[in-house]
């Protein structure tokens, strides 16, 4: 093999992995949300008008982070396996449904029902993620 074939072939294997898809760092996003919510969650009960603001004001910018996060990962991270979007869509669904419980039921929030929803939050953070992986590595194959 000459100088210019392995050149060629080098070339060729740079063009096919820079194509394969990998882990999407907009997972991290998402699990700024979950800490938002578990944030939330356990710091709000028994919390004075003060101390519910600073906590909500806590909660906020960990969803901040994340917004500011995504086009972040987004714009400097390779192509993500068919079916990310309809994953990362179920996902966020499903983190809202505790998010919008919380932010309604927030004032009345005993202690237990805050740590029962941060260990939501907790498993959310934890499900999402694997879910992607288990992904990636069900279509690798």
């Amino acid at each position: 093999m000459d100088k210019h074939d392995a050149q060629q072939l080098l070339e060729q294997a740079n063009s096919l992995t820079s194509k394969v898809a990998t882990f999407s760092p907009s997972w991290l996003a998402y699990i700024f949300y979950c800490a938002a919510g578990a944030v939330y969650s356990v710091g709000r009960p028994g919390a004075s008008a003060e101390e519910s603001m600073l906590i909500m004001g806590g909660s906020i910018a960990w969803v901040i982070v994340g917004m500011v996060f995504i086009p972040l990962a987004v714009s400097h991270s390779t192509p993500t396996r068919r079916g990310f979007t309809k994953r990362w869509g179920i996902a966020m669904f499903v983190w809202a449904i505790p998010w919008a419980a919380t932010m309604i039921v927030g004032p009345q929030l005993t202690e237990a029902q805050g740590v029962a929803l941060s260990f939501v939050y907790m498993a959310l953070a934890a499900i999402g993620p694997m879910w992607e992986l288990t992904a990636l590595r069900r279509n690798a194959k």
